[in-house]
């Protein structure tokens, strides 16, 4: 997936999901350049990888854990606060479809 903020700056944005120390975990990978190959991670650097986990008491949703994930990998990215309300607002309209 291909994100954008207002400026044109565009991230690639990648989920993948496994179970990690027993626990149902989704990975978010974002990244400034294009991707080294098709598999997932993608294996492009340089990149910020946020996860989250789900416990075993709750159920599992992807798009719960692909929020929390995507919020941590800007985080870890060092995106500016204002730049990662423009790429929620270009996430939002792509998986709503608006």
């Amino acid at each position: 997936m291909i994100l954008a903020d207002v400026e044109g700056a565009k991230y690639n944005v990648h989920f993948h999901y496994c179970i990690y120390d027993g626990k149902r975990t989704t990975f978010c990978t974002i990244h400034r350049f294009p991707c080294l190959a098709k598999m997932r991670p993608c294996g492009t650097i340089p990149a910020a990888t946020g996860h989250a986990e789900c416990s075993h008491r709750d159920e599992f949703r992807k798009s719960t854990g692909r929020k929390i994930a995507l919020a941590r990998a800007m985080k870890i990215l060092g995106i500016p606060r204002p730049k990662r309300a423009e790429i929620w607002t270009s996430y939002l309209s792509k998986v709503n479809g608006t």
